[in-house]
């Protein structure tokens, strides 16, 4: 018994000492302005090692708080209060810590004293899954744009084509206060919008409308950055007019008018330029290849074709003459009940694309290596009209109506030369001439009803929607083409003079309806019903051009063909939400029939297809700042038009292309893992993703080589097709160095499975590349980014083992920005691009880009003065490197050399006066 006893108070000397041994943390918080102890304020304590959240506590009605039974170490302490700043602190706490922080006093974001020191907090900071940046946290210069700003935001880059990433990811959509801004253009915000008019810039995976109506995770995301307003600058005019000149043969004239007031936004934008700086969306730039049709994307991958010269562009290229234009409209008014956002955009672009490529095509007993020169003039025009209204018709309903409409014209003239090599030996040579004239209207309207239910997470939505297109194209083909035998002698020559008329035209509708209702606490179900009737037509008539002006119709070459599906699609999804965990579950099941009909055979040929669509999602919190996501989704791909009709294109007499109607759908199984970090106290992050996927009857291509070099090329289904996918991505910032480091690192390991003269063909790709970046911020007065970027790939096809091709690309860029003296700035960027050589490509296509320019401001900051050189050691040269199935293919094209030019930049605002 007294050895009991003695155990028993030797327990409770322990546990005594060890709560004595405890720290506490005790103050009041008090408004500076008003002097008031302050009720309700949030005092959180997280580690410093990783701000990870310890523990907080909330001051009572004296403003007073306590945190006790406190663990050693180090910590940073944050007290945040609505509309007041953050404050920050760093405790060092040991086993008898009693820390009393006497008076923390706050101050209003509206009315921050200089005589009180505020430590502010950080300039990043994480709320759920979105990241802000306090803007006036980092400096730029005045008149800056909100791509300036941008460059110095810790984990976002922005290139030379005005793309931005964000975390490792490509930005897909920029938001003005939560709202699209030239919703075809998100540059325009970036480059036009001033950066002292934003008061943060949030990054975030935005998720599809219906995602964020129902709750449930559809796995549609687009990187996002929302631009949030000053509210003193949502009021009054602003804009910037530029015009610029070499006196000689270059311009560059844009301006912008914006009328804010409250949540109304007007703005008007042109643009007038033949420096290729004109602001294009990269998806209408494609389509200066020649390539004049706009299609629409139909449900699961079904597409309108596109017309024009749809058997070999000019290639990218060329030094665009651009013209571009457009007016924004949005609006709320009573109290939001109704919204409007519309837009207007207009782009004219003449481009003159001259080039070379050179192909590298494996085969069983060799190499045939193929030199193209090409020479284009190509003219597009298009008109865009899109428009958004929704209604709130009650407090618990929405109706959301979409209005969207293309008009484009394209023309196009081509000139090419071919010389091809089989083993060292010619076995053919040509000359081909196209021309074509286009003309496509495309239109869209979808109209959305929501409704919520007074029971929570009970919700209905009705979606509808119309899609119609229709593309018309004249084109002219003329090629003459020798060639020869195994040793080099000629054989024979072959001549092709036609005329190609081609219409494509298709109408899509569908209906759906989505129903959820929750079962338990945080878990829903969310069932799925749609009907899509689909019908599409191509007309293609072709003719060869006889002497005397006589035209043949060529039955081989033309075809009227029709298809038509109708698929239904149900589906059902569960969603849990746990405290650390989010699950969701379920899929889709469709049955498509396929009717084609090819009136000139008069081939009939009907198909049905049952498809599954899997999908799952889990998310783990580790914790505020972390989380683990894995995913698995399964999707199909439909065959489009062009690949189903069994119609020959010869645009390309020595490439032909021939339509399978016997394809199946391709499915594609995708398993995403990622991790991400964010330490927000130190402005760092950190994040992993890696995915593999696998296609089953993969839509590839079988290409058949004749020993002249001409190929026939018809898709097929495969399968082994797979590749694996990764990368890590890191940054970090420091206010007081002004320092900030990014290190990203990204894989890719795939297999493609195609048939060269009926051999199965696998091809191997392997690509890892490394990321660095580094950059020293001095306020407003001197900047310093310094990146890389080391790509190695490595190809490997088996129908010719021996033929290994491996090689390096590497790009470095300096860009320094320096504060003169007052009211003089310098800035300064340099690329190098280092292409190593290849047995197939030994030339030298290394590049060191310079450029320069230095402003100066004028009239009270209102108007700069610009001198700039671009390419100043004129060595920019335009090239690309495609790697495909068993084949390598090379481009150098004309671009923009060495020129300067002077420029005048008038800058005028009334808002937040």
């Amino acid at each position: 018994m007294k050895k009991f006893l003695i155990a028993i108070l030797s327990m409770f000397f322990f546990v005594s000492t060890c709560w004595g041994q405890s720290a506490d943390i005790k103050g009041i918080i008090r408004d500076t302005l008003n002097k008031n102890n302050m009720n309700g304020a949030v005092i959180m304590l997280l580690r410093a090692s990783d701000s990870t959240l310890v523990t907080f506590t909330r001051s009572n009605e004296d403003g007073n708080f306590v945190m006790r039974q406190l663990t050693p170490g180090h910590f940073l302490m944050l007290v945040t209060y609505p509309d007041y700043a953050d404050y920050e602190d760093e405790i060092t706490l040991k086993d008898t810590s009693h820390i009393n922080l006497g008076n923390i006093s706050l101050t209003t974001r509206m009315r921050m004293l200089k005589e009180i020191i505020v430590r502010q907090s950080s300039p990043m900071r994480l709320k759920g899954d979105t990241l802000e940046y306090a803007a006036d946290s980092f400096k730029v210069r005045p008149n800056a744009n909100v791509e300036d700003l941008l460059k110095q935001l810790p984990g976002i880059q922005v290139n030379r084509k005005g793309e931005i990433t964000a975390q490792g990811q490509q930005v897909q959509k920029i938001l003005v206060d939560g709202e699209e801004f030239f919703s075809e253009d998100p540059t325009i915000a970036t480059q036009n919008l001033r950066a002292d008019m934003v008061e943060k810039v949030k990054v975030y995976d935005k998720k599809s409308d219906q995602a964020v109506f129902t709750g449930i995770d559809d796995g549609v995301k687009i990187k996002t950055i929302d631009l949030k307003l000053k509210e003193d600058k949502k009021k009054g005019y602003f804009g910037k007019v530029e015009g610029g000149t070499d006196f000689n043969k270059y311009y560059d004239n844009r301006g912008m008018i914006s009328a804010f007031k409250g949540r109304r936004k007007i703005a008007v934008v042109g643009v007038m330029s033949n420096t290729g700086s004109g602001t294009l969306r990269v998806d209408e730039a494609d389509n200066f290849s020649g390539a004049g049709g706009v299609g629409i994307e139909l449900e699961e991958g079904m597409g309108l074709p596109q017309t024009a010269d749809e058997g070999g562009g000019a290639g990218p290229g060329g030094i665009p003459v651009s013209w571009n234009g457009g007016a924004h409209y949005s609006n709320k008014w009573k109290d939001d009940q109704y919204y409007l956002n519309t837009n207007y955009r207009f782009g004219k672009t003449i481009v003159n694309p001259i080039g070379g490529t050179i192909t590298q095509q494996n085969v069983q007993d060799g190499m045939f290596d193929s030199r193209q020169q090409s020479d284009a003039t190509i003219q597009n025009e298009r008109h865009v009209f899109n428009s958004n209204l929704v209604v709130a018709t009650d407090s618990l309903s929405t109706l959301d109506i979409r209005l969207n409409t293309a008009i484009s014209k394209a023309s196009s003239q081509n000139t090419f030369s071919t010389n091809t090599l089989k083993n060292g030996i010619q076995v053919n040579n040509g000359s081909r001439i196209t021309g074509n004239t286009a003309d496509a209207r495309d239109f869209q309207a979808n109209m959305i009803w929501r409704r919520k239910f007074m029971k929570k997470g009970r919700s209905l939505l009705l979606y509808a929607n119309i899609k119609t297109g229709d593309n018309k194209a004249d084109g002219s083909l003329y090629a003459v083409n020798d060639f020869y035998n195994t040793s080099g002698t000629h054989l024979n020559a072959d001549t092709t003079n036609q005329q190609k008329l081609n219409q494509n035209n298709g109408t899509l509708l569908t209906g759906k309806i989505i129903y959820t209702e929750p079962l338990w606490k945080n878990a829903f179900i969310m069932l799925s019903y749609g009907l899509a009737l689909n019908n599409q037509e191509s007309l293609r008539s072709t003719y060869d051009n006889l002497p005397g002006g006589k035209q043949v119709y060529v039955d081989s070459l033309s075809n009227n063909y029709t298809l038509r599906t109708i698929t239904h699609r149900a589906g059902m999804y569960l969603n849990m939400a746990g405290k650390k965990t989010d699950y969701t579950i379920g899929g889709d099941v469709s049955r498509a029939d396929y009717h084609q009909h090819n009136a000139v055979k008069d081939g009939v040929f009907d198909h049905q297809f049952i498809n599954f669509f899997p999908k799952l999602n889990i998310r783990y919190r580790l914790n505020t700042y972390k989380d683990l996501t894995f995913s698995y989704t399964g999707i199909t791909q439909q065959p489009s038009i062009q690949q189903l009709q069994p119609l020959k294109d010869n645009y390309d007499p020595l490439n032909i292309y021939i339509g399978n109607s016997l394809l199946k759908r391709a499915f594609n199984h995708t398993l995403n893992l990622s991790f991400k970090r964010f330490k927000v106290i130190k402005s760092s992050y950190f994040i992993a993703d890696i995915s593999y996927s696998t296609i089953q009857d993969a839509i590839t291509s079988r290409n058949s080589i004749d020993t002249a070099g001409r190929s026939i090329i018809q898709p097929v289904n495969v399968n082994g097709n797979q590749s694996i996918m990764g990368s890590v991505n890191y940054g970090t910032a420091s206010d007081k160095s002004h320092l900030g480091a990014s290190i990203g690192t990204k894989f890719s390991l795939s297999r493609s499975v195609s048939f060269i003269n009926d051999q199965l063909n696998n091809t191997n790709y392997f690509s890892p590349a490394v990321t660095l970046g580094v950059g020293w911020y001095n306020g407003d007065k001197s900047s310093l980014t310094l990146t890389s970027n080391i790509n190695y790939n490595y190809s490997s096809s088996s129908v010719n083992p021996d033929l290994i091709t491996k090689y390096w690309m590497q790009e470095y860029t300096a860009l320094l920005s320096v504060t003169l003296f007052k009211q003089v700035y310098f800035n300064t960027e340099a690329y190098f691009s280092l292409r190593q050589k290849t047995s197939a490509f030994d030339k030298n296509n290394n590049v060191i880009k310079w450029n320069a320019y230095v402003t100066k401001t004028v009239l009270k900051g209102s108007m700069n003065l610009k001198l700039s050189v671009n390419d100043i050691l004129d060595q920019n040269i335009g090239f690309s490197r495609l790697v495909g199935a068993g084949t390598i293919t090379e481009n150098n094209y004309n671009t923009l050399r060495r020129y300067w030019m002077l420029s005048v930049i008038w800058n005028f605002n009334t808002t937040g006066r």
